[in-house]
């Protein structure tokens, strides 16, 4: 072979190479072109994919208008049911603020005693998990000296959302292994016997909420949609 020849044989496949180049180039372009069109026409047509706002009965305060739960948010509500769990077992308000602190939610215990009721532990969190999870709240009741101690009454609350208390239902039953329809249920709460001493409540906040105080919690309209998730003794009456 020629040297000629070879440089023309080398010459005709740059050429073709560069034709193939140019062809992928053109059809990328033309792709992420069309990718481009549709998601205009998405957003002019309303099409996109993306939830309405949330009303102001569905909002909190500080809490973000989100229909969904994330997969982080699920999580952290997770963690805050597992502590009910745990105490419900345990009832120890030491071993909650000490869990509590390992989260890094900042408890503040308060202590009162008396004759007539004995001593109370109020435990607040001062810091939240996430700013969809708030107002963790515990009282511990037990003797004078501080013995017999037992849970009273937990909550949580989580942000609202037209998914919200199907969500907080799942976990709630998840985390309590309550494989059974729930005990009680109304257009507002659900409710379940977890054992022979303690029940566990999930209710929205609505306007009937407005016009009570529940221990240091009054609630507002910026309140209106919440969930509110309660492990209790059960001496309690339920939401109508």
């Amino acid at each position: 072979m020629s040297h000629t020849q070879g440089r023309t044989k080398a010459a005709i496949a740059l050429a073709v190479a560069g034709i193939i180049i140019l062809m992928i180039g053109c059809i990328k372009s033309r792709r992420t072109l069309k990718i481009r069109s549709l998601r205009t026409e998405a957003v002019a047509t309303g099409a996109a994919e993306k939830q309405p706002p949330l009303s102001a009965s569905e909002r909190g305060a500080g809490m973000a208008p989100k229909e969904k739960i994330k997969l982080e948010e699920f999580k952290i509500m997770q963690s805050m049911v597992d502590l009910m769990k745990t105490q419900v077992e345990e009832s120890s308000s030491r071993n909650l603020i000490r869990d509590l602190q390992a989260l890094g939610l900042g408890p503040d215990p308060t202590f009162t005693t008396s004759e007539s009721t004995g001593r109370i532990t109020v435990i607040r969190t001062t810091e939240n998990p996430d700013p969809n999870t708030r107002h963790l709240w515990a009282q511990f009741r037990s003797r004078a000296d501080g013995s017999q101690e037992y849970l009273h009454m937990m909550y949580f609350e989580f942000r609202p959302g037209t998914t919200a208390m199907d969500e907080a239902q799942e976990m709630v039953k998840k985390v309590f292994s309550l494989n059974r329809p729930a005990d009680f249920r109304s257009a507002i709460a659900v409710a379940w016997d977890i054992n022979e001493r303690y029940e566990v409540l999930i209710n929205t906040i609505n306007e009937e909420h407005l016009k009570q105080e529940v221990f240091d919690r009054k609630f507002t309209s910026e309140d209106l949609g919440v969930v509110q998730i309660t492990v209790q003794v059960k001496d309690g009456e339920h939401a109508d």
